[in-house]
């Protein structure tokens, strides 16, 4: 089994493609564990309002984030240390 962070750039292209299926097959094809953390999930709620992100979301907000928290599984959560984020 191979253990996994997918970067908010992957969940992003994959929910704006209406592609979660392929990322559903992807994990469990390749027998992959996916990890994630609060930064990475406050993120990807961050991203996924930009409006030309937002455009291409069929859903709302909370049901992209109900995904990422049940392909990653409650424990599959890892804690990442504080990065100080660049300044736009």
């Amino acid at each position: 089994m191979l253990e996994v962070v997918f970067d908010t750039n992957i969940w992003v292209n994959y929910f704006i493609k209406g592609q979660v299926e392929k990322l559903v097959l992807l994990v469990r094809e390749n027998n992959l564990t996916v990890f994630s953390s609060e930064r990475l999930i406050a993120e990807l709620e961050e991203v996924l309002t930009y409006p030309h992100i937002a455009k291409y979301l069929s859903l709302p907000l909370e049901h992209y984030i109900a995904f990422h928290r049940n392909l990653r599984g409650d424990r599959r959560f890892v804690r990442l240390p504080r990065q100080p984020r660049p300044k736009r």
